[in-house]
């Protein structure tokens, strides 16, 4: 039986239930803390700036911050019921990450939703500990590497939400449709496919 497409309210569309960080960021009510520029993949397609790609800065919205506590003051200017921690690869630097989540949860208690980008290529097991132990909620995982699609399972095994966030990239459907099945069969508790997104950096 096929289900309901639906339209949210920031026009996207989606099947079943949001995940609580897509609802929380359609209604405006997270912070964007990207922790890192560093990475080690090389998407094509990114649409990450000059100014942020492979640098190691860190920025809570769109003000540069040079600790993490000033990332408590943006949450509290834009009253954030919740944070989406981004980069680059937030694993690169992993302790940085840790305590954004520790302090984030410590000023605000639980009820702060965060999640997580990461493309998996540093992501262990152990390292998912470490996250949901500081108060991780959400894990959404671009995996460059086919193999990467498989740590879903280790979101799911030490209860993190988790799911997949990839570009709709043209000529590529037959692909994702691939990849739709392989996650039904891993229990990924969701599937975000982004609108490409065209940016200077990305448009050669």
């Amino acid at each position: 039986m096929k289900r309901k497409i639906w339209e949210t309210k920031g026009k996207s569309l989606a099947i079943g239930k949001l995940p609580v960080g897509c609802q929380l960021c359609i209604e405006g009510k997270k912070m964007v803390l990207f922790i890192t520029g560093l990475c080690t993949a090389k998407c094509f397609y990114c649409p990450l700036s000059e100014k942020r790609r492979w640098k190691d800065v860190t920025y809570a919205n769109e003000r540069k911050i040079s600790k993490i506590e000033e990332a408590i003051i943006e949450a509290k200017t834009m009253k954030a019921e919740g944070t989406g921690i981004t980069g680059g690869d937030p694993l690169l630097v992993l302790p940085r990450t840790i305590k954004a989540i520790k302090l984030l949860k410590n000023e605000f208690g639980e009820k702060h939703h965060i999640h997580l980008y990461t493309n998996a290529i540093h992501l262990t097991k152990q390292k998912a500990i470490e996250m949901k132990k500081a108060g991780l909620d959400e894990l959404r995982i671009h995996p460059i590497r086919k193999k990467d699609l498989y740590k879903v399972a280790i979101g799911k095994k030490v209860n993190i939400t988790t799911g997949i966030e990839i570009p709709a990239i043209p000529g590529k459907e037959k692909e994702i449709i691939r990849m739709l099945k392989k996650l039904e069969k891993l229990k990924a508790d969701f599937i975000n496919i982004d609108e490409l997104e065209f940016s200077s950096t990305n448009a050669l």
